[in-house]
């Protein structure tokens, strides 16, 4: 009787350690996170939080959303786009917010909008639940219409409900992208390269290899909003002449046909002005090439396949450049 009183007092200390040890170390990380907020404040005093106004339970609140290191960051590179939205062509989405106290208690810093810390203990704090549709909507939209506050019980339950939820999401690959731009703006270029990548199922970037088109990804992104600029690249070769092209690379490369390091060389040799080399001519080079030749390039690493193919149908394109001027002279 005495040992099973001596095990429960035991447990009972135990317990009473554990959550004490919790609450210490909660207390520790809230001063140590509060400490390091008041030295940048005394740095920068004016320091002014933006809120934001959100429909929460049906009615209007001014909050702050936060978000952590763990945030999902804004690309650069679209930055200067996103002047030229049309809020009113958006889709409405929901929002998910997370309560600040499991973060503070984990001694996980929160920042404003403006990067700024956020203090333990303010008030209508908000963290943002990323994910692929409103990681970047949150800094558009001028008010969070839909919104859906969570009271998870842990940074762990908060990370695992953003992880399941995000499990498939993705923006528009590539080929899906020139799609969008040429229903956009009906741009047959577009529609050309997004076709023949379905059609052959190819990358966009190699689809738009075979075509002989080149365009600034940036400019894409604005042709999916309907901004149509002066002088939209055009296709360098028609669909036919491409779909020829790909026939003959692939009899040889039946491998590796579909990558970018067979036809980004052959269109390097074929843009070089001063050598004057043909379609024509080039496809009847592809067809001169060895079965060795051949293996031998698509065994190799892929930094030198361009090289060796560049090199190798120089050699044929030059014989046949040879061939034709000896029959004129004759």
């Amino acid at each position: 009787m005495e040992n099973i009183q001596n095990n429960a007092t035991t447990v009972a200390t135990s317990s009473e350690t554990i959550v004490a040890t919790k609450s210490v170390n909660a207390a520790e990380n809230a001063a140590n996170i509060n400490n390091s907020i008041q030295m940048e404040e005394q740095n920068n005093p004016t320091v002014e939080r933006t809120t934001k106004v959100a429909i929460i339970d049906g009615e209007e609140r001014k909050i702050v959303v936060a978000h952590t290191k763990y945030s999902m960051e804004l690309p650069k590179d679209k930055k200067k786009l996103i002047g030229s939205l049309d809020r009113s062509k958006m889709f409405s989405c929901l929002y998910h917010l997370a309560k600040p106290e499991i973060f503070w208690n984990e001694g996980i810093q929160l920042f404003d909008e403006n990067n700024q810390p956020i203090e333990i203990g303010t008030k209508n704090v908000y963290v943002l639940c990323p994910t692929a549709g409103t990681y970047w909507r949150v800094g558009v939209d001028d008010k969070l219409q839909h919104v859906e506050v969570h009271d998870f019980q842990s940074v762990q339950d908060y990370a695992q409900a953003v992880g399941c939820s995000n499990l498939y999401s993705r923006g528009l690959n590539n080929t899906e992208k020139m799609g969008v731009a040429a229903l956009a703006t009906g741009d047959k270029a577009c529609q050309a390269v997004f076709d023949f990548a379905k059609e052959h199922n190819l990358s966009a970037s190699t689809a738009q290899h075979y075509l002989d088109y080149s365009i600034k990804p940036t400019l894409v992104l604005g042709l999916m909003m309907g901004n149509i600029p002066e002088g939209v690249p055009t296709l360098g070769r028609s669909t036919a002449e491409a779909k020829e092209l790909l026939d003959v690379v692939k009899e040889k490369f039946k491998k590796i046909a579909e990558k970018r390091y067979i036809i980004r060389p052959i269109n390097t040799l074929l843009h070089m002005e001063s050598k004057g080399y043909s379609l024509l001519f080039m496809k009847k080079a592809i067809k001169m090439l060895t079965e060795m030749e051949t293996q031998t390039i698509e065994k190799a690493p892929n930094g030198q396949r361009e090289t060796m193919v560049s090199s190798i149908l120089t050699t044929y394109l030059e014989k046949l450049k040879s061939n034709q001027e000896e029959k004129k002279a004759a």
